[in-house]
Parts: C-alpha cells; sequence; structure tokens
C-alpha cells in the first residue's frame, strides 16, 4: 500500500485555496474531507478515501471551479497515489448524468464500484442521501438492472 502524508495532502488542499472556496453552503476543504470520512466510516480502501478527500479538485460537470488543473496531475498522484489520483480523474470527467454516464462507459466492474461509491460518499455528505446509505447494495442493484435490460434485449 501506498504511504500517504495526510497532513501534506491538507496542505495542498490548504494552498491551493480549497478552504476559501464555497461549496455547499461551506467551504470546498471542509466537504472534500468531509466525503474522506464518509469513506472511511464505511471501511473503504485506503486510496478510495483519498480519492474522496480529492475528488472534484479538477472541477466536475457540477462544480466547475478548478482547484488544480489537469495539467498537475503528476503533483496529486505523488500526494495520493497513482490508483487514488485515476479514480479523481475518472470522477471529474463525468457527464452531468453520472448514473447514465458510468453505465455507459468503457469503464471495469471495479472502475464502476470506486465511482458509484464515490457518488454516493459525495451525496451522503452534502446531505442528499441518508447516513445509513449502503453503496455496494446500490451498485448490484443497478447492475443487476443493467443485466436484466441486457437480457430482456437479447430476446426482443
Amino acid at each position: 500500500m501506498e504511504n500517504i502524508d495526510t497532513g501534506a495532502c491538507l496542505q495542498f488542499l490548504k494552498d491551493q485555496g480549497a478552504f476559501d472556496t464555497r461549496h455547499s453552503g461551506r467551504t470546498l476543504g471542509l466537504h472534500l474531507t468531509g466525503t474522506c470520512q464518509v469513506l472511511i466510516s464505511w471501511q473503504c480502501p485506503t486510496h478510495w478515501c483519498f480519492a474522496g478527500m480529492f475528488h472534484s479538485i479538477y472541477g466536475t460537470a457540477f462544480f466547475t471551479k478548478q482547484t488544480t488543473s489537469f495539467s498537475d496531475r503528476q503533483i496529486i498522484r505523488n500526494l495520493i497515489g497513482i490508483r487514488a489520483e485515476q479514480i479523481v480523474y475518472n470522477f471529474c470527467k463525468l457527464s452531468s448524468n453520472r448514473i447514465e454516464a458510468i453505465l455507459d462507459s468503457e469503464y471495469n466492474d471495479m472502475e464502476k464500484m470506486e465511482l458509484f461509491t464515490l457518488i454516493s460518499a459525495n451525496r451522503v455528505e452534502i446531505g442528499r442521501l441518508p447516513v445509513n446509505f449502503i453503496p455496494y447494495i446500490d451498485y448490484l442493484q443497478i447492475k443487476t438492472i443493467d443485466k436484466m435490460i441486457e437480457y430482456n434485449a437479447n430476446f426482443n
């Protein structure tokens, strides 16, 4: 497992102005660290948690303010690791219809699980989903429905 310096991550976010940027009625920095805390509470892998701490720093379809640009990807990789940064990058590239974008993507099942979990943690953190939401079940339900649609399409 990659050795990640939480203090350096927080300092980077602070230096980039994340704790001065407004987001969801408070600061982006608080939202990012809150999303990380949700993922920790769900006992997610460490790299998922650090992806949560940086999940919208490149800007998203909904939060268009860039804390840092895609040209800084190597800096982010050095801070949170390659796997976590890839999740962040994938999340920031999603269109505004995130669920359909993931289902229609070429991502493998693990990458889809990571993105669905991050979306869920983000929504829990801003109060759009209940705190006791279980993202893995939600993902499995979506996959099951997707497979049923695919199965039915083959017979119609």
